[in-house]
């Protein structure tokens, strides 16, 4: 999928022999049989990149980190731009052989600079699983990891910081979705809760090093975040003397003002510095709405506040050589980051989420001025809200040399060039294509260099689907690789992603003989975001059963379960290009396990396939009390490739 170019013919060819050391030749060394195509690593040049456009009859498109592969008979030619492209031309045939790689020509480069994802800690017991992560962000043409550290990783200055950071999440851990409901009972806006930083544990200088050194062989940068500021409540469990709010039970936000909490901080930097040997640090600074509490910061303003922290923080990071980069909210004069608004809770109007039986109130932005404010209450008199103090006038005394991670991009282009006017280089964060407008123009603007993706709950393989984050990945290393990409094709750009990822995850089971169940239903179910504190109780989800028979008596039976390998259908009949009729992205929950597609109505299905030999004689399928609609399935043999 993220071949850009390819010229195939229909005989394949073995390996006999692979040229050179290093982890690329390793990665295709165990598919040598001894006889066959010879392999051999090589710089791209002008001269090669001619002749694939000679055999292609096309002009190949420039880009970052390019790679050229040969495939013949007698030889497999892998040319590469850069280091890590060699790995992703290495990955790309390790994917693609199947006994024997197909011959051909293979071209391929990336939009931009950069390609990130932004992930958790994980838990120390999975650091081997957090490894094929890697690797298949490697597969997919990533060349950088953003990990938040919080209280997961060892400060050996601090130790009470991880010890705190372990208790704080055992409060959280004891319910689900407690620490959402926790966010949502503040009378202002709180910022969410990580608990899944670490599973609510840490990982030792060692292991952490364990990571780092993975990535460093694999020419991965590195990116470690360390919130302050705002989402600091990792620190202010153990040192509540440096909240802001020195009532707030549980404080996330900590006191501008106070400069043994500036002590601190800068040990628990030295720390990270010391491990990581970064080029830069993400110093978070999102979502930070409580400002001006404590009777030092009341004497000043907002914005001050703001930029004399990240003052300090900079010359302190400066001074290691170190680049400070963060989240570009507070720095942004729109919408409700760095612009004044009041933060209004009214259920009637947004809504609420009803955890364990109770409803906790949906915070939002609604009012953007004293008027406006005041107008809404007349309609609302029991309306409560926060006023949210604006920080964006500080831009101008700001460090020229900051680095922004832009999350506002979906308001539009006027965001990042508001960085740029300011000199600022950006990536941006927490991104999808499919919300983005503009896609080559606004990668080709200077001072942008590239783009990351986020996830933000846990690293299980359960969590990281149905939070849409392997789609994520998939979807985005397809916008960013691919020369047929077209943003306005919505339908088909999910489509494509997840067959892809679906082709990826079940490739062992593609070559099996399998029992196929295509199915959908004529139901929804609320989609429910896993992340600050919410986990998946799959039982929850359990709608139906397949009970099968088979044809020598046996029987087994198979879980239908919302949002695993079944999710809501869809008609795309008709649809037009970007008029707005797009799938939602909820059908992607299920991706990776089921193929989600496109039924001879046009309508989104999902297919699943079970390995077995036998010959079924008879499905039968019952609902549970969680099926609030119909089912309807077909089934068929699949016979494996």
């Amino acid at each position: 999928m993220n071949i850009t170019n390819k010229l195939l013919y229909d005989e394949k060819i073995t390996l006999a022999a692979v040229s050179g050391e290093g982890i690329a030749e390793d990665l295709l060394r165990p598919l040598c049989t001894g006889s066959g195509a010879e392999v051999v690593f090589l710089p791209i040049t002008a001269e090669r990149i001619a002749r694939a456009e000679s055999l292609l009859g096309e002009t190949l498109e420039d880009g970052f980190d390019k790679y050229l592969v040969f495939v013949s008979e007698t030889a497999v030619e892998i040319y590469y731009s850069t280091s890590i492209s060699k790995l992703y031309a290495a990955h790309k045939l390790l994917s693609l052989y199947d006994e024997g790689l197909p011959t051909g020509v293979f071209y391929a480069r990336a939009l931009c600079e950069v390609r990130g994802y932004k992930c958790y800690l994980p838990h120390k017991s999975a650091i081997e699983y957090f490894k094929t992560q890697i690797d298949l962000c490697l597969l997919l043409g990533y060349n950088m990891l953003m990990l938040e550290l919080g209280g997961g990783f060892e400060y050996k200055s601090h130790p009470e910081i991880n010890e705190g950071w372990i208790e704080y999440c055992k409060i959280f851990k004891a319910q689900n979705g407690k620490a959402i409901a926790t966010q949502r009972s503040y009378k202002f806006p709180k910022d969410s809760i990580h608990i899944e930083v670490g599973e609510g544990d840490f990982l030792t200088e060692e292991q952490m090093r364990e990571i780092l050194d993975y990535c460093e062989a694999r020419h991965i940068e590195v990116i470690p975040e360390m919130p302050s500021l705002s989402h600091a409540d990792y620190i202010l469990y153990a040192h509540p003397e440096f909240a802001e709010d020195s009532e707030e039970p549980l404080p996330s936000f900590a006191c501008p003002s106070n400069e043994d909490y500036y002590k601190l901080l800068f040990d628990l930097f030295d720390d990270v510095i010391r491990v990581f040997k970064p080029k830069r640090i993400n110093v978070g600074h999102d979502e930070g709405y409580v400002f001006g509490l404590c009777e030092k910061c009341r004497k000043k303003t907002t914005a001050e506040l703001f930029l004399s922290d990240i003052k300090k923080i900079h010359g302190h990071l400066t001074s290691h050589g170190v680049k400070t980069m963060f989240w570009g909210d507070k720095l942004c004069s729109n919408f409700h980051g760095g612009t004044g608004a009041y933060h209004v809770k009214n259920p009637e109007l947004m809504g609420h989420n009803t955890i364990d039986g109770k409803a906790y109130e949906v915070h939002a932005f609604r009012c953007y001025s004293p008027e406006q404010f005041e107008e809404y209450k007349k309609e609302h008199p029991d309306v409560e809200a926060w006023y949210v103090h604006e920080t964006f006038s500080c831009r101008e005394k700001m460090p020229k040399d900051i680095e922004i991670v832009n999350w506002y991009y979906s308001l539009g282009d006027g965001i990042e060039d508001e960085y740029r006017e300011m000199g600022w280089h950006a990536i941006y964060g927490n991104w999808q294509p499919r919300n983005f407008k503009n896609l080559r123009e606004r990668m080709q603007k200077s001072l942008i260099h590239g783009v990351c993706t986020s996830n933000w709950g846990s690293l299980d393989p359960l969590s990281m689907q149905r939070a849409f984050t392997y789609y994520k990945l998939f979807e985005v290393s397809y916008a960013i690789w691919s020369k047929d990409y077209d943003q306005a094709k919505k339908n088909e750009n999910m489509l494509a992603s997840a067959k892809w990822m679906f082709e990826h995850f079940n490739r062992e089971t593609l070559k099996k003989n399998c029992l196929a169940i295509e199915h959908s239903c004529d139901f929804d179910m609320p989609h429910i975001s896993f992340d600050c504190g919410y986990w998946i109780e799959s039982e929850d989800f359990h709608i139906g059963d397949y009970h099968i028979t088979f044809t020598d008596g046996s029987e087994m039976t198979y879980p239908i379960i919302w949002g695993e390998n079944i999710g809501p259908s869809f008609s795309c009949a008709g649809a037009a290009a970007d008029d707005g009729n797009a799938a939602p992205m909820s059908i992607m929950e299920a991706a990776g396990t089921a193929l989600v597609h496109l039924d001879e109505n046009e309508s989104i299905a999902y297919r699943i396939l079970i390995p077995t030999e036998k010959t079924v004689k008879e499905i039968k399928l019952t609902k549970t009390e969680k099926c609030k609609g119909e089912i309807t399935f077909r089934s068929e043999a699949y016979l494996g490739k």
